[in-house]
């Protein structure tokens, strides 16, 4: 008995048949065309070009691929490489801080964005980035009690970064940022 899903199969097999058929019968055509069969000899293939390396604003766009796909270790390396080649590269420390957050490497994510903060003091990002990573620092120890210090440390960096008087956009990611260190430590009515 014949059903739709098999007369469907059917007919979706033979189109795909009849166009690779007819794909077959025109490159045939091309390959036998007087213009395409040559007697002279192929040129000799040219040297290939040296290779020049790779540049700290490649390394730092395969980086932001990486880290955007989810694939930090890597991002981390490109990062790393980026800011070897450009060390003033405020772009490529910023992302390097935010992938050791994610890779859970809290302390070297703090040193990066205070780095980051010494050279551009009105990167806002950079102050709410290192805000996160005290919280989360805070956050993923087994004792609360030896960084406790840190949820007031981020409550200070807010601070600081709301005095540069940012953007409505970053503003907000400040007020956010306040009120989940503010849970954190368990004081809701702030």
């Amino acid at each position: 008995m014949l059903t739709f899903w098999s007369v469907f199969s059917e007919v979706i097999l033979v189109k795909r048949f009849y166009t690779l058929g007819l794909l077959a019968l025109f490159s045939a055509s091309l390959l036998s065309s007087p213009v395409l069969a040559q007697t002279t000899a192929p040129a000799a293939p040219a040297a290939p070009a040296a290779a020049k390396p790779p540049t700290s604003k490649q390394y730092l766009t395969l980086a932001k691929y990486y880290y955007y796909v989810g694939q930090y270790d890597s991002a981390y390396y490109a990062f790393r490489k980026a800011l070897d080649l450009d060390p003033k590269s405020n772009d490529s420390l910023l992302g390097l801080g935010r992938t050791q957050l994610r890779l859970r490497l809290y302390s070297a994510s703090i040193e990066s964005f205070k780095k980051l903060i010494q050279t551009d003091s009105r990167n806002t990002s950079a102050y709410i980035a290192l805000a996160q990573a005290y919280k989360d620092q805070y956050s993923s120890s087994d004792d609360p009690a030896t960084v406790k210090a840190n949820l007031d440390d981020a409550l200070r960096v807010l601070k600081d970064a709301e005095s540069l008087r940012p953007s409505e956009v970053n503003l907000a990611a400040i007020y956010n940022q306040r009120a989940l260190i503010y849970a954190a430590k368990k004081d809701l009515p702030k």
